[in-house]
């Protein structure tokens, strides 16, 4: 009934906790200390997967399967602002759009062009790899290309080569990424064709949301199909502005199901078009969490705190609760839980102004700082949406806590789906650098590409157990500990007899190398000695369970105590193992405690 302590451990499918995942350096590590501002992945109407992160004064992209470094896509932006950004098509255009926005610099829009570069003539010519066309890849006819952090501009396309450039590119090597710069868009307050300059933004059912900046509590939202236009209008598919009241900027925009949500940090509104007269798109806007200049309510913190589930809305709150909005009621009533609660004491000592998350296969993944003395997010909680939890009061909440993840450094979360491995990578991205990470779940080691072993500190303790008399002095004899791990792993167990072990404590070293306690796996067969044979179904490969042992412990059998626990440690490389289950044989009960610690 009460979350666990301890590090760096997760809660694997069946509930039993085991070493958490490693990370992975992305491309090369540079060494900086210039950290990811905004990190989101532009997903083409090809499929084709781009990544893309802010840093300092650039906006950099990684083409899933294709890139090995993240590559300069457009310079020259005001240092470190965050980005907000939307996906979004048109029925009528070829390709679809990536558009962004640091609320600073006028917005941008993309098609997401690339290739890569094959020979020049070092005078006014570029030709990329492939049979495809240029136009085909979504270059337009006349504009700017960038190759190695180097703008051309060209006048023509022929085949696979660009005429009249204007420079050729330097020091080029077969291979290097060519992106289409991005187009810059001039904005009209008011009216006009482009979008105005936002910071905050979304893109939902064919239309583009965003934050006014100029005006930041004003929520404007583009003609639907046409991303570009955001004049208002009174007819059908036309665009609008809404005045959100209560003061304060616009936080966050999110999604759920058909409504839009605009988020403050004191009040939720909802947008939704229906149907009403002659009209089929009437915009109905909702106040689903009111406040007045008297009350408090539920609100969001940053739009990198917000993002959708398949259960519904999650978000942080100023007073740090992590909410999940499930739905709303016929009576627009909002239905929410609190998705914190059992771990509300580690929400409450850190701090969310700067937090992140993301949900992946059913995972919440939530980073933000750990106390008022961090300047960047330096831990992360994983949450498991398809497993229950209990608070401290014996509730049920709908996730299973993770212990914190410490040795994660977090700005921005971003997800690919790998076709070959056919599974969803979560990737981070630093509080610290500008360097960008994949989780590795297959690995137990944090970046050991990187120079040092890959090693970290993982730690997890039981509950207190006080064999149902908390009040009573107890004493026992022997106890056990069963679990998995593999052969290289060494753990030191520690018996904690009362808080922190402040009676005693007792510890005893697991040895993966220790045969005597490694279990023999024998196959069972009735029919005979010979176990039945296998054969491998499918391409992927079998994966092997982690060896079973058991380790029994011989314990003093005078100390006294009231509730003993168990914990788990191990610092080493490549340490995974996963507990099974421990005990211990209970000698006596006390029924009378030594009076000092009698009333």
């Amino acid at each position: 009934g009460a979350f666990v302590i301890g590090q760096n451990v997760k809660f694997s499918g069946n509930g039993l906790p085991a070493t958490r995942d490693g990370y992975a350096a992305i491309g090369t590590e540079a060494v900086d200390t210039t950290p990811v501002q905004r990190a989101w992945v532009f997903r083409r109407r090809d499929d084709t997967q781009i990544e893309l992160k802010a840093y300092n004064t650039g906006l950099y992209a990684w083409v899933q399967g294709t890139s090995s470094q993240f590559a300069l896509l457009k310079g020259g932006f005001t240092a470190a602002k965050e980005f907000g950004f939307g996906n979004i098509g048109q029925t009528d255009q070829a390709f679809n759009w990536c558009f962004f926005c640091n609320g600073t610099e006028n917005p941008f829009r993309w098609t997401g062009a690339y290739a890569q570069y094959s020979s020049d003539d070092t005078v006014n010519q570029v030709t990329v790899q492939g049979s495809t066309t240029l136009a085909n890849l979504g270059f337009s006819a006349t504009g700017t290309i960038i190759i190695n952090g180097t703008e051309i501009t060209y006048t023509g396309l022929s085949s696979q080569t660009f005429t009249g450039c204007s420079a050729v590119p330097a020091a080029p090597t077969v291979g290097d990424m060519i992106f289409q710069t991005p187009v810059e868009l001039t904005g009209v307050v008011g009216g006009g064709t482009d979008p105005v300059k936002f910071q905050v933004s979304m893109a939902h059912d064919g239309r583009l949301h965003y934050r006014r900046e100029a005006r930041p509590s004003l929520w404007d939202y583009s003609k639907l199909d046409n991303p570009d236009d955001v004049a208002t209008g009174s007819t059908d598919g036309d665009g609008g502005a809404k005045e959100i009241e209560f003061g304060g900027a616009i936080t966050a925009f999110g999604k759920l199901n058909k409504t839009v949500l605009c988020l403050k940090k004191n009040i939720i509104k909802s947008l939704d078009f229906v149907q009403s007269g002659t009209r089929l798109d009437v915009p109905r806007y909702t106040t689903l969490t009111p406040a007045d200049d008297k009350s408090t309510t539920i609100g969001a913190m940053t739009q990198r705190s917000t993002f959708s589930t398949p259960y519904g809305l999650v978000f942080v709150t100023p007073d740090k609760r992590l909410i999940l909005l499930t739905g709303i009621t016929q009576n627009d009533q909002p239905q929410y839980v609190v998705l914190s609660e059992p771990m509300q004491g580690i929400f409450d000592n850190g701090v969310h102004d700067d937090a992140c998350g993301i949900c992946v296969d059913n995972v919440v993944w939530y980073a933000f700082k750990s106390d008022i003395n961090s300047t960047y997010n330096d831990v992360v909680v994983r949450g498991d949406l398809t497993q229950q939890s209990a608070d401290s009061s014996g509730r049920a909440t709908p996730i299973l806590w993770d212990a914190p993840y410490v040795g994660w450094n977090v700005k921005d979360w971003t997800v690919i789906y790998n076709s070959t491995t056919g599974k969803n990578e979560v990737h981070w991205h630093s509080s610290t650098s500008s360097n960008s990470y994949k989780v590795t779940p297959e690995s137990k080691t944090d970046n050991p590409q990187s120079g040092n072993d890959g090693s970290f500190t993982a730690t997890i303790r039981s509950w207190a157990e006080h064999f149902g008399v908390p009040h009573k002095q107890k004493r026992i004899t022997a106890g056990f500990i069963e679990l998995k791990m593999t052969e290289n792993t060494e753990i030191t167990a520690t018996l904690l007899y009362d808080e922190d072990g402040s009676t005693q404590q007792t510890e005893k070293t697991l040895d993966g190398d220790s045969t005597d306690h490694k279990f023999t796996k024998i196959t069972y067969n009735p029919f005979g000695a010979s176990a039945f044979g296998s054969v491998q179904f499918g391409s992927n490969p079998e994966a092997d369970d982690l060896p079973r042992y058991r380790f029994d412990l011989e314990l003093n059998p005078n100390v006294y105590f009231f509730n003993v626990s168990l914990q788990l440690s191990t610092s080493g490389a490549a340490q995974n193992f996963e507990i099974i289950r421990w005990g211990v044989e209970l000698m006596e009960i006390l029924e009378r405690n030594d009076s000092k610690y009698l009333v």
